[in-house]
């Protein structure tokens, strides 16, 4: 399986956020209620779905639950 063309950018965003590779690595391969029921990964391959994950992350930092 290739990676999405975001990945990279995500995965370092991810551990920005949760400061674990392997969990950041991990949040991004599970499927998300707040996602549709998509792992993040799999909107990664479009800007908007990338735009969609940073936006999860985000709330993930300021403390809001998914």
């Amino acid at each position: 399986m290739t990676k999405p063309t975001h990945w990279n950018d995500a995965l370092a965003e991810a551990l920005n956020v949760f400061e674990d590779a392997q969990y950041a690595a991990r949040w991004l391969e599970t499927p998300n209620v707040a996602l549709g029921g998509a792992a993040p990964r799999d909107l990664l391959d479009t800007e908007s779905g990338w735009q969609v994950v940073k936006r999860a992350l985000a709330a993930v930092e300021y403390g809001h639950p998914l």
